[in-house]
């Protein structure tokens, strides 16, 4: 039989075709991942697509003062002010850097603020550093308007952010290395991420000073250093939803957190306190404060001097619903906790204390057993092998008798004959409040001044103002266990600030990893089946 060539060639060029197929798909499935890419890539550019390209003082006033709408300016470079830049009350202003991972500095002049935000003005800091020149005195940024740090430093002052009225939101960037703290709040500040770090104060709060509203919900305070509240000191409201507070030094109280003045609150519903160091109070001091623990964990915090390696209470009330208080040392008394003049303290069964360390173990002191059972869970776990909670690993008090052995939690004080625990173990407890006709969960525990509750904390449950903690209707945490859906985030949701990879680039590299591998595995699929058959040319 004779080939027909024409069949033949029509056959090869169909083949041809086909095995072209692959890598025709594999370019476009390419192209498109590039697209999206892209498109990603310039919705994180966005800001710098319609900025205002500023290299000098005169022209940034200037656009600043004359701008009758939003404006993203971006520095060219390096900017030495000679007057404070400021932002007049109808202006909204974004400052950023024209250079990728790059933060151009706007330098203070001596003596004066960097930047000043007027009452009604707003001004977002994506990615500038805001300075001082070394050794030259001067506040950062002095805020009466919006203030928003998403992105950039503010470090090297001598005190990083001042919000006098307004509002200041911290959702990224770093405050940093500023010699009088890093933020002072007199309004509302609110921060859901980035870091406070490395700050000073001689006097109070080295990373924040709150003196109205703080909520923390994300982000990092740490290294900072006072001579009380080494992290956060807070004079009025301070709710952590989450976020972390560590390795914080104080030279006094409270190497985490100090609260202090009448009628304060410090709520946590999540977040760590950890690894934080202090005369009196290793994590947390409390005087004059309304302290609410549902949820987080307080570990790994050293008094090195006082008492309350974890948390110092006095002239306080303490309603602990859950979470975990851990690790925590003393080289005196209460490892875990520690009340001292007119503290009173409840602890739910939700909450775990272990491992804690203090000077040595309690004997069983307890007079009142009633009373005792009453304000502390019947099933509250301890630091093994004890079995209550007043041993000074994990509580300790005024009046307590050591026992007579070295620090050991081998020594488990066992149990007085005293009469057995009163069947009232309900986690709500309810004194009479006509015994108490001021109580208030916010009233000032010196109205009773003479009142000692933690000579024998459980003997005179009426003698602290604050007895009847039912008097608050949110101080049960399971009336609402959702109030703060972003007390403990998914993993996702903050994915990128744990790797350092962006989560839309993330996205793009897994996009296309993908699409070439399923491309590549077609076209070597196609090509096997795309082989000129010999078989049937010989025979066509």
């Amino acid at each position: 039989m004779i080939p027909n060539t024409k069949i033949k060639s029509k056959l090869q060029g169909s083949y041809r075709r086909k095995s072209l197929t692959g890598p025709l798909l594999l370019l476009v499935l390419l192209g498109s991942s590039l697209f999206i890419c892209t498109l990603t890539a310039g919705a994180e550019d966005s800001t710098l697509k319609n900025a205002v390209l500023v290299g000098n003082e005169t022209a940034l006033q200037t656009i600043i003062n004359t701008t009758m709408e939003p404006v993203v300016i971006a520095l060219t470079g390096d900017i030495q002010l000679t007057q404070t830049l400021h932002i007049p009350q109808d202006k909204n202003v974004t400052l950023t850097s024209n250079a990728a991972g790059q933060f151009f500095k706007l330098i203070g002049p001596t003596n004066t603020t960097t930047i000043t935000v007027d009452s009604g003005g707003i001004l977002q800091l994506d990615g500038i550093h805001v300075t001082h020149n070394k050794d030259i005195p001067g506040q950062g940024v002095e805020n009466y308007g919006t203030l928003t740090l998403s992105k950039g430093e503010i470090s090297g002052n001598t005190r990083g952010v001042y919000t006098q009225t307004g509002n200041f939101i911290m959702s990224g960037g770093t405050i940093s290395n500023n010699n009088e703290g890093g933020v002072h709040n007199y309004d509302d500040f609110t921060m859901s991420g980035g870091t406070i770090s490395n700050n000073n104060a001689s006097s109070y709060g080295g990373g924040v000073s709150n003196y109205h509203n703080f909520i923390m919900s994300g982000g990092v305070i740490s290294n900072n250093n006072a001579s009380s509240g080494g992290g956060v000191y807070n004079y009025l409201n301070f709710t952590m939803l989450g976020g972390e507070i560590s390795d914080n030094t104080a030279a006094g109280t409270g190497g985490g957190v100090c609260s202090t003045g009448p009628g304060n609150w410090f709520s946590m519903f999540g977040g760590v306190i950890s690894k934080n160091t202090a005369a009196t109070g290793g994590a947390i001091s409390l005087h004059y404060t309304n302290f609410d623990l549902y949820f987080g964990v307080i570990s790994d915090n050293t008094a090195t001097s006082g008492n309350g390696g974890g948390v110092w209470v006095s002239w306080s009330s303490a309603y602990l619903y859950g979470g975990i208080i851990s690790g925590n040392q003393v080289s005196n008394h209460g490892g875990g906790l520690y009340l001292a003049t007119n503290a009173w303290l409840v602890v739910y069964d939700g909450v775990i204390f272990s491992n804690n360390k203090a000077i040595a173990p309690y004997e069983t002191v307890i007079v009142d057993y009633e009373a005792y059972y009453k304000y502390i869970g019947a099933n509250v776990v301890w630091t093994e092998p004890f079995t209550h909670g007043y041993n000074n690993y994990d509580i300790g008090y005024i009046g307590g008798v050591l026992a007579n052995t070295q620090p050991s939690p081998s020594v488990s004080p066992s149990p007085s004959p005293s009469p057995s625990p009163s069947p009232d173990v309900s986690p709500s407890p309810s004194p009479d409040p006509t015994s108490s006709p001021t109580s208030s969960p916010t009233s000032s525990p010196t109205s009773s001044p003479t009142a000692n509750p933690t000579a024998n904390p459980t003997a005179n449950p009426t003698a602290n103002p604050t007895a009847n903690p039912t008097a608050n209707p949110t101080a049960n945490p399971t009336a609402n266990p959702t109030a703060n859906p972003t007390a403990n985030p998914s993993p996702s949701s903050n994915y990128s600030s744990n790797t350092g990879i962006p989560l839309d680039i993330l996205v793009c590299v897994v996009l296309t990893a993908v699409i070439v591998s399923v491309v590549i595995s077609f076209f070597i699929s196609t090509s096997k089946r795309n082989q000129w058959p010999e078989d049937e040319l010989r025979t066509v």
